[in-house]
């Protein structure tokens, strides 16, 4: 691909952006909540799919799911992959103060980045605002990408 306008790069680089910190926080870090339940998705089934028209049992659904401790295995899977990093530790509530400690030599950080960063930090305070109205009441909130609950890196 070749960018030969603003607009086009401006576009290739929001796509990065995006494919790096909050697709891939929505995708890694929810996966437990979904793979632990074993039927969501096994790791190994015993038996082929069932083709379409199929009669399905819940013997044939019990028969096909892994054993014991294939499921396990992706327990433990699902459970390391939604984990955040040691160092992720700054959330949208965090201080900044409590970031100042982790800048070194090799970190750049102007005016102008501070600034979108505390832009930033605006907007997503509001749609945390937003989702948590939404979620009153719910039986089941959504909590996955929530801003209070991710972090604000893209270091996993």
């Amino acid at each position: 691909a070749v960018v030969s306008t603003q607009s086009t790069g401006v576009d290739f680089i929001t796509m990065i952006m995006w494919n790096s910190s909050v697709w891939h926080t929505a995708v890694n870090f929810g996966q437990f909540n979904y793979l632990a339940f074993i039927p969501n998705s096994p790791c190994s089934m015993t038996k082929a799919p069932p083709a379409q028209g199929d009669i399905i049992t819940m013997e044939r659904i019990l028969t096909s799911l892994p054993v014991r401790e294939m499921a396990r295995v992706q327990i433990d899977i699902s459970y390391s992959l939604s984990l955040f990093s040691p160092v992720e530790k700054f959330y949208l509530g965090s201080v900044r103060e409590e970031k100042a400690c982790l800048k070194t030599e090799t970190t750049i950080v102007d005016e102008d980045e501070i600034a979108c960063i505390d832009r930033l930090t605006e907007r997503l305070s509001v749609m945390q605002a937003e989702m948590d109205k939404r979620n009153e009441g719910l039986n089941i909130p959504y909590m996955i990408i929530k801003p209070d609950l991710t972090p604000l890196t893209v270091q996993t």
